[in-house]
């Protein structure tokens, strides 16, 4: 063993030799000559192995260009121009393979992930196609689902090391939103909450699975105390202590046993599958498709974040958090519009005068007074208020 290694470094060692930077002609011809009689007969006997997509050159260059036209249209779609976006996809994209669909799901789930802030709008433009490729091909969305369902289980067993907190939470909230709009069932929660509560390894998870619900289940009450009562770092006792204040509703919830898959709820089938030829094809993605009522902003889950970042900095005062979460989340002006919306209504409504002081920090470096006037006049229009406070408020930022 030890010749061997021996061996291997020392031709290793020729890599960076001075004098072996470049071949001379002679032993190239020489290579090629080798290269001649070499013995075809016997290779070609070898048994060829069917590699995996990404260990095959070929499939894995088509995977990456798929990845790529499928990206570029993801990077401009909006909720003016998802229609027109679904015409280039038929016309970028074409007719593909099972396989190739699936890439496409993949590369979709991998932006929302990296993207939450738009899951609806990303949903929106995946369910319009699915639409179109179901009724030409008879493709479906298992695969997208699969994934998700596969990352979840992955990121809460007990051997997992995903340390991500983001990636882990935006999958939650993809599968809130799925559910929230009738794409899952409701079941599919209380399957994910079993196994949030049976894992120890990510606390926090649990605090923002149940952030988006109004109230909780005395079941999840007294499964959230067991936690409590367990060794947990600050962090996780003040985040889960936070979910008691909500309101408790006596409900009995009885696991199904089904998997997301077997919760899926999108239209499987449209019809049987019609004549291929392109015309028909941009007829689907032009004018027979029904656009799902999704919106194009998830803006009450967008809020919930938001609110939760606010609640977690009152109980916590970490402002490196809420600095992430504005240069992370709030992608636009619109954003931290929202954003200031949120902070001005828990100010007003809770009486939280760290908020104020945390917008001070905020002001000019990641928050403009344009947005602090927007926040307010947003505010306004949603809100009862008191004139006097809100003036008082804005001297603060002159």
């Amino acid at each position: 063993m030890l010749m061997e290694e021996l061996s291997v470094n020392y031709v290793l060692s020729f890599k960076n030799h001075p004098d072996l930077q470049t071949l001379d002609q002679a032993s190239i011809n020489y290579i090629n000559k080798l290269h001649i009689y070499s013995d075809k007969k016997h290779n070609s006997s070898i048994k060829k192995i069917n590699n995996h997509i990404l260990k095959n050159p070929k499939l894995q260059n088509k995977k990456d260009n798929l990845d790529n036209k499928v990206n570029l249209i993801l990077n401009k779609l909006s909720e003016n121009n998802i229609l027109n976006l679904i015409n280039d996809f038929i016309t970028t994209i074409g007719k593909i393979t099972n396989l190739e669909y699936e890439i496409v799901q993949k590369t979709i789930y991998s932006k929302i992930i990296s993207e939450i802030n738009f899951v609806n709008i990303y949903l929106k433009f995946l369910i319009l196609i699915n639409q179109i490729y179901n009724k030409v091909f008879n493709y479906d969305l298992s695969f997208f689902i699969n994934l998700i369902e596969k990352s979840f289980v992955n990121n809460y067993n007990e051997n997992s090391e995903n340390n991500d907190e983001n990636t882990r939470v935006n999958n939650l909230t993809l599968i809130r939103t799925l559910v929230s709009t009738n794409i899952l069932s409701k079941n599919i929660l209380i399957e994910c909450t079993k196994m949030l509560f049976a894992q120890s390894k990510y606390i926090p998870d649990i605090y923002f699975w149940f952030s988006y619900d109004i109230n909780i289940t005395t079941n999840n009450s007294e499964n959230i105390k067991k936690v409590l009562n367990t060794a947990i770092s600050t962090r996780e006792r003040v985040l889960l202590e936070s979910l008691l204040t909500k309101p408790i509703v006596n409900k009995v919830e009885k696991v199904s046993g089904q998997t997301m898959l077997d919760q899926l709820m999108v239209q499987a089938k449209l019809g049987p599958v019609p004549d291929e030829s392109a015309e028909h094809f941009h007829q689907l993605a032009s004018q027979q498709v029904k656009v799902p009522d999704l919106q194009s902003k998830p803006t009450n889950m967008f809020g919930l974040e938001i609110n939760n970042i606010l609640e977690e900095y009152t109980l916590l005062d970490n402002i490196d958090d809420v600095i992430y979460f504005i240069n992370n989340k709030c992608n636009d002006s619109l954003d931290k519009n929202k954003f200031c919306e949120n902070l001005f209504a828990n100010y007003f409504n809770f009486n939280n005068y760290k908020l104020i002081e945390l917008l001070k920090v905020l002001y000019k470096n990641n928050i403009n007074k344009l947005n602090i006037t927007k926040g307010i006049t947003l505010y306004k229009k949603n809100n009862k208020y008191d004139d006097k406070k809100i003036t008082e408020l804005l001297q603060q930022f002159e």
